[in-house]
């Protein structure tokens, strides 16, 4: 930690301080952690940021993570980018008693203040959620930003594809438009990033919009306290590739007794490689859920769709279906404890209105859909890859409308 308190109460801050003085200190004075009241040692090398720490094997919940070079150095950087733009607003490593936290940095910006948590060793997400419902009880807006850097320019110097783990799902925050993004700082490099327009191309990948730039040519409210995304286009054919690339892989490594997925295919008669192409298809808010779309939209054809034309489809019974499936664990939620709404029934939502826009589904009422067009099951693999082309090339402008509009149905 960057400061502690001394025998008066006072906190203390080495950083910056010469050398010698730091030795004095070190010899006359004692200091103590804000939260447990252990007394704390000073680490003061010639590499090393001057600063605090707790003797080993301590208890203390408040600092039970070691900080190392790179979060130190990181979070000084965040700090005094901040402190140029609010000097008198901006404190580093406050400890809020009512709650028993520490936030690297506590920032104060009309009336709203703001937790800014710099995470470079990975923790779980219940972790991350317990410390946000500690801020946002006391009305601070927490901010948090990565300490890993997986935000790079694409080939065109606009998208790229990104493969995030959970824990780096997990920072996924919201943005001015509602929809999630996602912060990172390299202290090495001095860079900030951030990505927005989430649409996953498998569990693991995902294609995003990124802003990347040096810290210091950042408007602090541009990019933390009103962060906004970017439109872009979605990568189409990269999405065919990948969706195909995960149906091969599904059935090769997978045991299709035990496969509730598979299984569900074959006892309706049908083939992994000969899907219907409305089957798969990448929609607004998918990120709510980690299973791929041939998953989840299979299960929506099966248990809601799957009737001769002209049938109504009622919107309601499609998302408690879909919620079966959730209990079932037959669809994985993706854990987003900074999110503050469940957008599954969105992302449900999203590709009901797409299946509409192609003429499959045509709205006879509110949340009410007749069935017009029943999906087009291919009859071999040559056709079914004409088929797929053909129909993708049909509704491009439709699937890149949503990322446009972000289409609330609710």
């Amino acid at each position: 930690m960057i400061s502690a308190k001394n025998k008066n109460g006072e906190f203390t801050v080495l950083w910056k301080k010469p050398k010698d003085e730091i030795e004095r200190i070190r010899r006359t004075q004692k200091f103590y952690c804000p939260h447990c009241g252990d007394s704390l040692l000073i680490k003061a090398g010639s590499i090393n940021i001057p600063h605090f720490a707790h003797k080993n094997q301590s208890a203390c919940s408040s600092f039970s993570e070691s900080e190392s070079i790179h979060h130190l150095n990181g979070k000084l950087d965040i700090f005094e980018w901040l402190k140029k733009s609010y000097p008198e607003s901006v404190e580093l490593e406050p400890y809020l008693e009512e709650i028993g936290q520490r936030p690297d940095i506590l920032l104060a910006v009309e009336g709203q203040n703001y937790a800014i948590e710099y995470q470079c060793s990975s923790i779980p997400a219940t972790v991350i959620q317990t410390r946000t419902k500690g801020y946002l009880a006391m009305n601070i807006k927490p901010i948090w930003i990565m300490g890993d850097a997986p935000i790079r320019k694409g080939k065109d110097g606009k998208t790229s594809i990104y493969k995030l783990s959970p824990f780096q799902w997990s920072f996924a925050q919201s943005s001015s438009s509602g929809s999630p993004l996602l912060l990172s700082y390299s202290p090495e490099n001095k860079i900030m990033g951030q990505l927005s327009k989430f649409f996953p191309l498998t569990p693991s990948k995902t294609f995003a919009a990124p802003i990347i730039s040096p810290l210091y040519k950042l408007n602090p409210s541009q990019i933390l306290l009103n962060p906004a995304d970017c439109f872009t286009q979605y990568p189409i054919k990269r999405w065919m590739d990948e969706k195909n690339k995960w149906m091969q892989q599904r059935v090769h490594y997978s045991r299709w007794k035990k496969d509730h997925f598979l299984l569900t295919i074959y006892q309706n008669g049908l083939n992994p490689f000969l899907l219907a192409p409305q089957i798969g298809l990448p929609v607004s808010y998918m990120y709510s859920v980690s299973s791929h779309p041939l998953e989840w939209q299979l299960y929506i054809w099966t248990d809601t769709l799957n009737h001769d034309k002209g049938k109504i489809i009622d919107m309601d019974r499609c998302l408690q279906n879909v919620q079966k499936r959730i209990r079932k664990g037959d669809i994985k939620k993706r854990p987003l404890p900074l999110l503050s709404h469940d957008f599954t029934d969105r992302m449900v939502s999203s590709y009901l209105h797409l299946l509409v826009r192609t003429g499959h589904l045509k709205m006879c009422g509110k949340n009410k859909f007749r069935l017009v067009n029943e999906f087009n099951f291919p009859l071999n693999m040559e056709k079914g890859i004409e088929e797929e082309k053909i129909y993708y090339s049909t509704i491009v402008k439709d699937i890149n409308r949503q990322l446009i509009e972000r289409i609330t149905f609710f």
